[in-house]
């Protein structure tokens, strides 16, 4: 709503110093027209200053806000104003694998040192720009002859300069997702078109829900593959899918007014809506809200008086760090080729061994079989190694030449490989232990792997 001259006239005056408030006549009190020619008399140019740099910094930019100001859709992932420093850290731990509880006397294992695996990357202030306005002070009292001219006057001068920095930032945040794709890569799906008819928005609000889903378990599969193994996850609420305005278009007509039942059509993820993508053919992608890392540093306006030109130079600050977090999940949909050659790692397994360390235990001690697994890797890869080297007992028998012996409960065999024998057990007895893999492979096939080791009690 626009306001008078008479009421941001008042709002100044109320807001200004006390020096200003015991000289400059109040609107209220005396004719606007006292007020204007006092505050445009030349020995009162400071009070003129105050006036000016209120109307712009304090009474404009609310006015300007309130108008018809463009915003960044991109700005709900803004984070809070960085007040010190220029580097923002981000840091993300591999996870942990689990150990076995040290049961055999291995206790010195929990002094030694156990650092954790750190992913991190580092953003910087890389932009630093600034919006120049003028106000001139012939038309600033051409504004008072119209009752809503200062309101205009402002609304003019000031909305430019807003919806430029606005604008640029939004530029700014999409020219990014091209920037990280074109340098690690995004997680892509491959389809023939963009989703225009009923079959193909239905088929992809499924993918979307269908990775919503997927990305609440742990995984590297959607980082970039410079990250390494490092697993990560969102929860929905986090989840926010980035599309334009047709892709938003079709869904909402073709797929959703289609469904019967829209609870269950609906897509679960925030949309935010950008007018194109940076990469040809990318259409669609699924992230998180911590997917932009950006905070203002400097968000300011500083002024100066132009005495030659009879005009104030205003200038509208905006430093800030703009970029991209390569530790939360991402998928894009694209209708580009999709390169998604993946190299597949095969282990072939040609024999699995458990060895004691003795043939011979005495009977109330213990002995440790050794597990391992034998064969190849294709291709060879750095850190992935045959496995598993573990083992689970099946069964434990022993034979007194070649009659069958009950052992009880008091021979058996731990997690971490020690066979412990009886006190009760005559000498002679041979013990055999059947163990096999433990590994089960969840993708394919499970091939169980047996062994028999022989011990005998001395």
């Amino acid at each position: 709503m626009a306001e008078k001259n008479s009421t941001i006239l008042k709002n100044i005056w109320l807001n200004g110093t006390n020096d200003f408030q015991q000289r400059v006549p109040e609107p209220d009190v005396a004719d606007i027209s006292e007020t204007v020619r006092y505050l445009t008399a030349p020995m009162n140019r400071r009070y003129y200053n105050e006036f000016l740099d209120s109307l712009v910094n304090r009474i404009g930019f609310t006015i300007v806000r309130n108008a018809k100001t463009w915003n960044n859709p991109l700005a709900v992932f803004k984070t809070t104003k960085l007040n010190y420093g220029s580097t923002i850290e981000e840091i993300a731990t591999k996870w942990i694998k689990a150990h076995r509880y040290a049961d055999e006397g291995n206790e010195g294992d929990i002094f030694a040192m156990h650092r954790p695996e750190v992913q991190a990357a580092f953003h910087t202030i890389n932009r630093q720009d600034y919006y120049p306005i003028s106000v001139n002070e012939i038309e600033l009292k051409r504004a008072f002859v119209d009752d809503y001219g200062l309101n205009s006057l402002i609304s003019q001068i000031l909305l430019a300069p807003e919806n430029s920095d606005n604008y640029d930032e939004y530029r700014i945040m999409l020219n990014l997702i091209g920037e990280f794709g074109r340098e690690h890569g995004y997680y892509s799906v491959h389809t023939d078109a963009v989703p225009n008819t009923e079959s193909t928005a239905k088929d992809f609000l499924t993918d979307v829900r269908k990775y919503a889903g997927l990305f609440t378990f742990p995984s590297s599969r959607y980082i970039a593959a410079a990250f390494g193994d490092l697993p990560v996850f969102a929860k929905p609420e986090e989840l926010v899918l980035l599309t334009t305005p047709e892709v938003k278009a079709n869904l909402d007509v073709r797929a959703l007014a289609a469904a019967f039942n829209l609870d269950y059509a609906q897509i679960n993820p925030r949309i935010v809506l950008v007018d194109e993508f940076p990469d040809a053919g990318t259409y669609a992608m699924l992230t998180t809200d911590e997917f932009f890392i950006q905070a203002d540093t400097v968000m300011e306006t500083t002024s100066q008086w132009d005495p030659v030109g009879l005009k104030t130079n205003y200038f509208l600050h905006h430093h800030g760090i703009y970029s991209v977090s390569p530790f939360v999940p991402v998928v894009a949909w694209t209708t580009a080729q999709v390169d998604d050659t993946v190299t597949t790692v095969t282990q072939s397994v040609t024999g699995f061994t458990a060895t004691p360390d003795a043939e011979t235990v005495a009977a109330g001690g213990k002995v440790h079989i050794t597990a391992k697994l034998t064969g190849t890797i294709e291709p060879p890869t750095d850190g992935v190694e045959v496995k598993p080297a573990s083992m689970v007992a099946t069964s434990i028998t022993a034979l007194d030449g070649t009659k069958a012996v009950d052992l009880g409960s008091t021979t058996y065999l731990t997690g971490s490989g020690y066979l412990h024998v009886g006190k009760g057990v005559k000498s002679g007895v041979k013990i055999t232990v059947n163990v096999a893999a433990t590994y089960v492979n969840p993708s394919g096939a499970t091939t169980v792997y047996t062994a028999a080791p022989v011990v005998t009690v001395a």
